[in-house]
């Protein structure tokens, strides 16, 4: 018989990159937010490979508690595979994924708790709306960018501030279904209906390096199109028309036709053909091979 008062409730999963500096201060926090709470609890810290001492800092904060638990990755692989493998080493029946470089407020966990407790969601994601302004970027651009993205992928909004039951990336068997891209996955096992969010706070990071590189970025992108979106090849088409449009602006606009617009068009639209039609036929090979092996 399981015993209730020692079922882990919460698993709190961080992904941890030369933040030497403030691991033991966010820890502190969300153990401190945690005990409020007032359930059983780990957090997971996984080490994507750090080149300073916060490995050494892990394992120290993990003698002795028994909440946490210490993971070290043998390679960098970015934040969000980081975060992917400490989800499947979770043992709770929620799991809250948040940054280690203390953007976000470890106490804000409380509001992503009431707001999954309090509806029918099976995941709630925090968004800070000064999250643009308080890095530097602009706001403006920035929600338009990812208005773009998000239409192309034919995703809702996603940040790595969250909470989510268990049941949407476990099976009864308790195997872990995401395998690339944790967006990517729910974005087509669960209806939007069942997405929550909530209002939290954002301030600047006050130490440490982010790992989410733009080449990462591009790699993880190219990665969550050919594993979960329905048609890879329309995506990369969609990209590709809109690399070559742009070169055609260029040509017209700045060098006024001095690069034999006309050709540069009829070679576009042969460039878009064909790769439309390779890309369709890789789509058809990369899903008949998963179907084989799944």
């Amino acid at each position: 018989m399981v015993n209730n008062s020692t079922r882990i409730v919460y698993s709190i999963v961080v992904p941890v990159y030369n933040s030497e500096a403030i691991i033991e201060e966010l820890v502190r926090r969300i153990t401190l937010t945690m005990d409020e709470i007032g359930h059983v609890y780990e957090i997971i810290l996984v080490d994507d490979c750090s080149t300073d001492s916060v490995w050494k800092r892990i394992l120290s904060l993990a003698v002795g508690n028994n909440h946490i638990k210490g993971f070290r990755l043998g390679n960098n692989f970015g934040q969000w595979m980081a975060t992917l493998a400490g989800m499947a080493q979770t043992q709770g029946t929620n799991i809250i994924t948040i940054d280690d470089d203390l953007e976000y407020d470890p106490a804000d966990i409380k509001k992503l708790i009431h707001q999954l407790n309090s509806s029918d969601c099976y995941i709630v994601f925090g968004l800070a709306k000064e999250k643009y302004i308080l890095q530097g970027k602009n706001a403006l651009l920035s929600n338009i960018r990812n208005k773009m993205l998000n239409q192309v992928w034919q995703k809702f909004v996603t940040d790595s501030f969250k909470i989510f039951k268990r049941e949407l990336v476990f099976t009864q068997q308790n195997q872990f279904y995401p395998r690339i891209h944790f967006e990517a996955f729910i974005n087509f096992n669960l209806h939007e209906k069942f997405v929550g969010y909530c209002e939290v706070g954002f301030q600047q990071r006050s130490a440490g390096t982010s790992n989410h590189s733009l080449t990462k970025k591009i790699k993880i992108l190219i990665k969550y199109g050919l594993e979960y979106y329905k048609y890879p090849s329309m995506a990369l088409s969609i990209l590709l028309a809109f690399v070559l449009l742009a070169a055609m602006f260029l040509e017209y606009h700045f060098f006024r036709g001095r690069l034999n617009g006309l050709l540069l068009a009829v070679m576009s639209f042969v460039q878009v053909c064909l790769s439309l039609l390779i890309l369709q036929y890789a789509a058809h090979v990369y899903f008949s091979v998963k179907k084989v092996h799944e």
